[in-house]
């Protein structure tokens, strides 16, 4: 695999419910407190009247409903791309397009055609430079297409003849600047070359291994190209030259650097800057030995120019004057005037580690946008990077991964943003970052909410919080022998008595012999008991109303069983002494099912990840209750109220619901701008309010209509 690192351009930098909103034409528009009786009034008599207009028309109720953005606004942001025509329209990418028109104030998802994909991150992205409408875009990781839009972003499309045989996605794109219809994508191993828009696409091999990070063209000649690979599989990269529109290639770094970005002057073409990393060290990252290399022959030779100490990998050239640079370094921002020669301190405050990817305005280079690599989504200076401001207005690139609702309180929400805690106790209006550990999921104390346990994963450890999240013990309680915990869940009768669910998944794929657990402690995570199993455990759920019926999740070999690890369930009916296993699916996933568990009844237990079954009889037998979900479901909730209703959160396909305890489904999905569902939440006090994390679309909140 290819890792993404930096892109470099002239120009352009790029880098690796509390209210109700219903909406009848422009008669009827409420957005208002549910908790006012007036405004109930009115929101009754609006639900009445859009359901005649609904029902008479044939489309269900459900069509009411309206997903509503909560933010958090930011996100982080691997490329950013400006039109050069009309700079105040810019671009920026991550797992999925936002587009500004008017300099970052204000930023839309324009990802329509593109929202029903399963995540993976834009590899690739590039503008006709002859017309600033006409994009293209390339998904990666298990995903790999490629798209194009014709009207700016707005709709995006498909391009079936993308090869299906590449075993890699496209990691960059280049529009010819005199033919429009010239399209070079760099891929793994080489380069493909359309002469039809898109339409058809001829691949040259260039070299077997390495990957084509950054395509680069000619602004004078467009025949002359370059091609900056990375290594792969632990081999080399290179540079190489075309002269020939792509069709033969000259290696211009005999020693195998590892190149990750390439430049040509658009003034003068024969002066081109490479940026790369000697191939030895391989996959360094932030202790890389970067190298930028100028050669004033088109390639013939080469001479090394400075970097700023501590570089890191963000580098942008000024399109009004080449010999002028920007660099993000470990020491903050930095200006070149010189070629490299001599840098100059800019910026203090912004290192490379908190922004990457660069890009100046095209036509007023003072003016530069940063990406935040630490899910601050768009910085932008007007003072050639001496004083920054955020412009995330509408920027919501957010990746939340686990998703809380306090127990007592239904508008305060915790969520584990790109790594990161953030709370909001308004609902979701406002956000504010707690200082915590790095943990990757939460479990709330349900008769003392002020009490959150967070599972960490650097370090593996329990972080406790007494005062709702706003402070944390530092050192945390370790999980004693435990090599990898997975999952925690708290007793909901005693929650003094968590379990936590143990075992490195990974090793299932290389050791017969995988083994792991379910800890058990009985004083708030202070010491740890283990019952051992041969299986690593990745789920736990405690039954409300018994709490010694436990189910488990596990990964592994059953005794006898061939070919790739199973997802097992397991139970114990004596408090997580002993377990037996009680279903058994051998499908070569690398992850383990996900439970959930009625709680009027504990002989009801649902397992997913990624399909759907049912038990009605503590797990004796089993039956598929995904009817109407042609898509992996990797959350799943039951309102505690009526537990016949259920919520699916799936990977590409939005959120479901059923009525009749999984019997059927039905999708919800309007006002969603992500369909990859990476979290589900539902206050028990308030099931009338559903809450979603999105991959790459921040947290969004939905009224739920009740029949």
């Amino acid at each position: 695999m290819c890792f993404s690192t930096m892109s470099l351009t002239f120009g352009s930098g790029l880098r690796a419910a509390d209210t109700f909103l219903l909406e009848i034409g422009s008669a009827i528009k409420a957005s208002v407190p549910l908790r006012q009786k007036a405004a109930t009034t009115t929101l009754r008599l609006a639900t009445a009247l859009a359901s005649i207009i609904i029902m008479g028309s044939g489309v269900p109720l459900a069509a009411t409903e309206e997903w509503r953005s909560l933010g958090p606004e930011g996100g982080p942001i691997n490329r950013i791309e400006i039109d050069r025509h009309n700079p105040n329209t810019i671009y920026a990418t991550n797992f999925g397009v936002f587009k500004t028109t008017d300099g970052g104030n204000n930023w839309k998802a324009p990802n329509s055609g593109l929202i029903s994909l399963p995540f993976g991150p834009v590899t690739a992205f590039a503008q006709d430079p002859q017309n600033s409408n006409t994009l293209y875009l390339g998904l990666g990781e298990g995903n790999s297409r490629m798209f194009k839009s014709i009207d700016g972003g707005t709709n995006w499309q498909a391009l079936p003849s993308w090869p299906s045989g590449l075993s890699d996605w496209p990691y960059s794109l280049v529009v010819d600047p005199q033919d429009s219809g010239t399209v070079y994508a760099g891929i793994c191993g080489g380069i493909s070359k359309s002469r039809d828009g898109g339409a058809t696409w001829v691949t040259t091999v260039v070299r077997e291994w390495g990957c084509a990070q950054v395509v680069a063209i000619d602004p004078h000649d467009p025949s002359t190209l370059y091609i900056g690979l990375v290594a792969q599989n632990a081999r080399g990269g290179a540079l190489y030259k075309s002269a020939d529109g792509g069709k033969t290639w000259t290696n211009l770094f005999p020693d195998s650097a590892w190149v990750s970005a390439v430049a040509i002057d658009p003034q003068d073409s024969s002066q081109v800057y490479v940026l790369a990393v000697p191939s030895r060290e391989g996959y360094c990252f932030a202790t890389c030995s970067w190298r930028l290399s100028r050669s004033s022959d088109g390639g013939a030779s080469w001479v090394d120019a400075d970097l700023p100490e501590g570089f890191g990998g963000g580098l942008v050239f000024d399109p009004q004057n080449p010999s002028a640079m920007y660099a993000a370094a470990s020491g903050g921002t930095y200006r070149s005037g010189d070629g490299g020669r001599s840098w100059i301190l800019v910026n203090a405050n912004l290192t490379s580690r908190d922004a990457r990817p660069l890009a100046v305005d095209p036509q007023y280079p003072e003016v530069l946008y940063m990406g935040g690599n630490r899910g601050d989504g768009i910085l932008k200076s007007t003072d050639g990077g001496r004083s920054w401001i955020t412009v995330n207005s509408g920027l919501t690139a957010t990746q939340p991964s686990s998703l809380a609702l306090d127990p007592q309180s239904s508008i305060t929400i915790y969520a584990v943003i790109d790594g990161f805690v953030r709370r909001s106790t308004d609902g979701g209006s406002t956000w504010n970052a707690i200082d915590a550990p790095r943990i990757s999921s939460f479990a709330f104390d349900p008769q003392d909410s002020a009490r959150v346990y967070g599972l960490g994963y650097f370090p593996n450890r329990l972080f406790k919080s007494t005062d709702h999240g706003a402070s944390w013990d530092t050192e945390g309680s370790s999980f004693q022998n435990s090599s990898m915990v997975n999952a925690i869940a708290l007793d909901p009768q005693d929650p003094r008595t968590l379990y936590a669910a143990s075992g490195d998944i990974d090793s299932c794929f290389y050791d017969l012999f995988c083994r792991g657990g379910v800890l058990k402690s009985s004083d708030g995570g202070n010491t740890w008991t283990n019952s051992p199993l041969p299986h690593p455990v990745t789920s736990v759920a405690v039954a409300s109303q018994n709490s010694d019926t436990i189910y488990a999740g596990a990964l592994g070999w059953l005794p006898q069983a061939l070919g790739p690890p199973s997802q097992i369930i397991l139970k114990s009916t004596d408090g997580g002494m002993k377990w037996t296993p009680i279903l058994s699916t051998a499908n070569g996933l690398s992850f383990g099912p996900l439970l959930a568990i009625d709680p009027s009844d504990p002989n009801i237990v649902y397992t997913y990840s990624p399909a759907l079954f049912k038990s009605t009889n503590g797990g004796k037998t089993w039956i598929p209750a995904n009817a109407g979900i042609a898509a992996e479901v990797r959350s799943l909730v039951i309102d505690p109220q009526n537990p016949s209703t259920l919520y699916a959160g799936t990977r590409g396909a939005g959120v479901f619901r059923s009525r009749d305890g999984g019997g059927t489904w039905t999708a919800v999905n309007s006002g969603l701008t992500s369909l990859t569902i990476t979290s589900l939440a539902l206050a028990s006090q308030d099931p009338h309010t559903l809450y979603a994390g999105t991959f790459g679309g921040g947290l969004f909140s939905i009224a739920i209509d009740t029949p």
